[in-house]
């Protein structure tokens, strides 16, 4: 059971981190740590996870023909690339 909380805790401090990278250009791991009430190593492995799921994301991305028929179409996927600079 804890393990699933873990879990659970982790996913929803994944998407809080996004949240707060479409909201602010740059943000430091010292501040997300302290704002998640959680070590900078955690948030450190928090962004390389974000980070190895948009290269799988832009790897396994189809190439429709089409993309006004679509669910992936340019441009509506989050914009990540500053989240890591």
């Amino acid at each position: 059971m804890t393990r699933l909380k873990n879990t659970g805790t982790k996913l929803t401090r994944l998407g809080q981190i996004l949240r707060v990278f479409m909201e602010k250009e740059k943000v430091s791991s010292s501040w997300l740590s302290k704002e998640f009430h959680t070590t900078p190593r955690t948030i450190q492995r928090d962004l390389q996870l974000l980070k190895d799921m948009k290269q799988w994301i832009k790897r396994h991305q189809p190439e429709p023909a089409d993309h006004r028929h679509s669910l992936f179409k340019p441009g509506a996927a989050v914009n990540m690339d500053n989240l890591f600079e």
